[in-house]
Parts: structure tokens; C-alpha cells; sequence
């Protein structure tokens, strides 16, 4: 039986799930239960309420599943959108996931994710509080393999 592995939206008015998609690593089986790694953190976009929330490997929820899901089928896609961080001389890139339909362009992507207010702060790998810049010439998204 396939597992289907997914995050309940930390918003409490939304508490949605979040599918996420099988890794792609080529010595992992796709019904491999122990996913992700321990120690396991991210931020990830609630496609629902747009919102944007750190994740753990303790957060992450599987159940089984008798038919396939839809991400099994590749149908989605997991989007990386990735700014620097604006401490000064730091530029360290900081990273949101979000997984949708492969439909969803990725100028959509980033649309949804600005609706968030610029003023919020990310933490960044080297522990500072940044912010989101400006102008989405300043964001990169990209297609990505399911970060583990």
C-alpha cells in the first residue's frame, strides 16, 4: 500500500493539509515510510490560506493510502522560492517550499507567496531575521526535488 506523507497548515484558521511528494533520490523506494530525516526543518506555503509556516520532521504526517495519489503520478510539483538574506554582507539564500498542481506557473507561485506582508521575517540559515525584498526580480522559483 502506497503512503501519502503531508503537513497540517500551522494557520489555525486554515489547517489544511499540505501533500508532499514522494523523494526522487534514486536509492529511495516512493513508499518509503521513514521520510523525512530527522532533524528535518523548512518553511512551506499553504497554497490555501498563503501563509507561510516552519515545519519539522515531527510535523510531518503519513497515512496509507489503497489507491495512488495524484502526486505518485507526477502530477505536482515542488517549488523552491529562494531570496538572500539582506544582513549586511551575508547573502545566504532562503528557502520556502510549496507543492501545487504541475499546471501552476511559477510567476503564480510567487504571486502567491508575495500575498504574505513583505514586513515578515525569515530566519536565516546563519540565524539572522531577514526580510522578504521588494521587488520579485529579487526572488528566484524554481522547480525542485522534495528536500528530505
Amino acid at each position: 500500500m502506497p503512503y501519502v506523507h503531508y503537513l497540517n497548515c500551522r494557520n489555525p484558521k486554515c489547517m489544511k493539509p499540505i501533500l508532499l511528494p514522494h523523494p526522487k533520490h534514486p536509492d529511495t523506494q516512493p513508499n518509503q515510510a521513514e521520510y523525512p530525516t530527522v532533524d528535518w526543518k523548512k518553511f512551506f506555503l499553504c497554497l490555501e490560506c498563503k501563509q507561510v509556516n516552519e515545519y519539522s520532521d515531527k510535523n510531518v504526517l503519513m497515512e496509507m493510502r489503497d489507491m495512488p495519489h495524484p502526486l505518485e503520478r507526477d502530477e505536482y510539483l515542488c517549488w523552491s522560492i529562494r531570496y538572500n538574506c539582506d544582513e549586511e554582507n551575508c547573502g545566504t539564500r532562503i528557502e520556502t517550499f510549496a507543492v501545487a498542481d504541475d499546471s501552476v506557473a511559477a510567476e503564480t507561485m510567487l504571486d502567491i507567496f508575495l500575498c504574505q506582508p513583505l514586513s515578515v521575517l525569515r530566519l536565516c540559515p546563519r540565524g539572522h531575521w531577514a526580510r522578504m525584498p521588494q521587488h520579485p526580480k529579487d526572488f528566484d522559483v524554481i522547480p525542485c526535488v522534495f528536500p528530505c
